[in-house]
């Protein structure tokens, strides 16, 4: 089975486990979301909607959804502009409210067109203006090689370093593979076996929203995955699976498993835990600075619009530096 079918099989069966006690209209908005979107991002929209819902009466089974109001819904909004964080109340982030409003209005707007409500509360609700101060960290060339040799010294004490010991071959490649494509995480626990062909030198990934990436494989790389390839059919001892990258059960490996594997070399290499997202970021920081072309880097890492590759490029700083240093001398002479 291809990896991404395989996941997204596994997401619509949360899906429906998460909608069986539901209204008969949330499971109709939920079936129309699987038709359009991803998985992931339907089970994402559900989930709000039950919380939404669960706002309003914990028994949504007794809600009168003709009789929600946009007081209902602005009371919710201001619900969830605040989130607990180490026990303190912080504001929560301007995406994340953008976020709510976005599938509130999607829902409403469906039930409106499906005849189930004649007016629509969210009509004319607009998203909370703002923009979040996103904490980046500049990877730099030598943070990736230290990143990498992490894996090579091992984390933990004795007792989990040996077991550790057992799947350096698989977190090495992972690694490198985040390293040199800057891929997303769960486009990297779906490649399947046979799309890694090391004789054209190619892996070939689909990603988010169905697109098909091609990587070609360095040497290095290419020599890192071989090693993970051999001890992966030790490991497996015959028994069938797809997954280019499997567990210790022999089996798929998670993506929560893989963020933390990765988190924790990352910490191991240079003193900071780093998702796998924040190294897509740093390859993209890293391959702008080298070429100065963001269009050459939004090619490479996949993005459509280079508006969005521009976001994930991390400031070092050194612009107010230099920049503080010219106004300096134009003005003060010095």
């Amino acid at each position: 089975m291809q990896g991404r079918l395989e996941h997204a099989k596994k997401r619509q069966k949360a899906i429906k486990c998460l909608i069986k006690d539901t209204p008969k209209y949330v499971q109709e908005y939920c079936y129309s979301l699987m038709a359009t979107k991803e998985p992931t991002t339907t089970e994402g929209y559900v989930r709000e909607i039950l919380n939404f819902l669960k706002y309003i009466n914990e028994d949504i089974k007794t809600i009168d959804i003709t009789n929600v109001t946009r007081t209902d819904i602005d009371k919710y909004l201001i619900f969830r502009s605040v989130k607990i964080k180490n026990g303190e109340e912080v504001r929560s982030s301007f995406a994340y409210q953008k976020r709510i409003v976005a599938v509130i209005k999607n829902f409403f707007e469906y039930l409106l067109d499906t005849d189930i409500i004649r007016k629509n509360p969210a009509e004319n609700l607009s998203p909370k203006t703002g923009k979040d101060d996103v904490k980046r960290y500049h990877l730099t060339s030598e943070d990736l090689q230290q990143i990498l040799r992490a894996v090579d010294r091992g984390t933990g004490n004795e007792i989990a370093h040996k077991k550790q010991e057992h799947w350096n071959t698989r977190d090495k490649a992972i690694l490198a593979l985040f390293i040199n494509t800057g891929m997303r995480l769960s486009a990297l626990t779906e490649i399947n076996i046979d799309e890694v062909d090391l004789e054209s030198h190619q892996l070939t990934i689909i990603d988010k929203r169905s697109k098909i990436h091609h990587y070609e494989l360095t040497e290095s790389l290419e020599k890192i995955l071989k090693n993970w390839l051999n001890d992966r059919n030790i490991k497996l001892e015959g028994k069938p699976c797809d997954a280019l990258f499997i567990s210790n059960r022999r089996v798929r490996i998670h993506p929560f498993s893989v963020r933390s594997l990765v988190e924790k070399y990352v910490e191991e290499g240079i003193g900071i835990k780093l998702s796998p997202h924040k190294i897509r970021a740093g390859v993209c920081t890293l391959l702008y600075e080298t070429t100065g072309d963001i269009k050459f880097v939004a090619d490479f890492i996949g993005h459509a619009n280079v508006a969005t590759t521009q976001r994930y490029i991390v400031n070092n700083g050194k612009a107010k530096k230099t920049g503080a240093e010219l106004i300096n001398k134009a003005v003060f002479n010095s």
